[in-house]
């Protein structure tokens, strides 16, 4: 069961940099960039830092979460504006949010395993 926990702190701190990531104009300074990135530094630190976490040996599903979570925010606006685009970005669109469910499923099969 350790394995949901870090998988779930990974894709917590993914849509909270992906929402402020989103929310950001851009071109932002270093300071705005390094803002956006803090979720994902801090439960960095918190899972490699604290003993007991840091000794799990699922702290590899952490990474996983975030990269889940990024590809998830992305997906959605793609496959909400499917309809206005030509067929070759269709299939590739498609393409995109088959591999990002296909990385959720693999995930949480991994998760449910440990």
């Amino acid at each position: 069961m350790d394995g949901f926990g870090m998988l779930s702190l990974g894709a917590s701190a993914g849509l909270v940099t992906g929402f402020i990531v989103s929310k950001t104009r851009f071109p932002a300074g270093l300071g705005i960039v390094l803002a956006c990135l803090l979720p994902i530094f801090m439960a960095g630190v918190a899972v490699f830092s604290v003993p007991e976490l840091a000794k799990s040996t699922s702290t590899k599903l952490f990474p996983i979460g975030l990269l889940a979570s990024l590809m998830w925010l992305t997906a959605g606006p793609l496959l909400m504006e499917i309809s206005s685009q030509p067929t070759s970005r269709k299939i590739f669109i498609f393409a995109y949010a088959a591999s990002a469910l296909s990385l959720t499923i693999a995930a949480l099969k991994t998760a449910y395993c440990e």
